[in-house]
């Protein structure tokens, strides 16, 4: 029976890892709006520091940062389709039914059940990763010309 109970308690590790693994990558894709909507603002506020004579020669790039924001909304609504579809899906159907972690963004409707992952904040490693991810996803499903 010894043997048994600890084939039992290895998979149950198992499952909890995939499940918080899984969770941990849907906190990452929640957060891309906040995080990439942050990094403009940075840009923003970076650009704003240079002299006057240094910002007309870059008279294209508040424009820019303009069409990075609605370029980041409507990925994000990609995101939010993504994260709905996902929910309830094979041994992670816990991720839909947990509680509220209050971390803002959307966490409200994609929470975790492990208060651990709660104050998760995703790096800036796993953002590179949804951004590549998104990448990945744009140059897939994009008609060739």
């Amino acid at each position: 029976m010894a043997a048994s109970e600890a084939c039992l308690a290895a998979e149950e590790r198992e499952h909890d890892q995939e499940r918080d693994h899984f969770q941990k990558v849907c906190l990452a894709f929640s957060y891309y709006r906040t995080f990439s909507l942050k990094r403009v603002a940075q840009s923003h506020e970076n650009f704003s520091c240079l002299p006057s004579y240094h910002q007309q020669l870059l008279h294209d790039f508040l424009p820019n940062l303009e069409r990075l924001k609605a370029a980041i909304d409507v990925n994000y609504e990609f995101v939010d389709k993504l994260l709905k579809s996902a929910q309830g899906m094979f041994v992670n159907s816990d991720v839909a039914d947990s509680p509220p972690c209050g971390r803002g963004d959307n966490c409200k409707e994609y929470s975790v059940s492990d208060s651990r992952l709660c104050s998760h904040i995703p790096s800036g490693f796993d953002m590179e990763k949804v951004k590549t991810t998104l990448k990945q996803f744009y140059r897939d499903w994009s008609a060739e010309v």
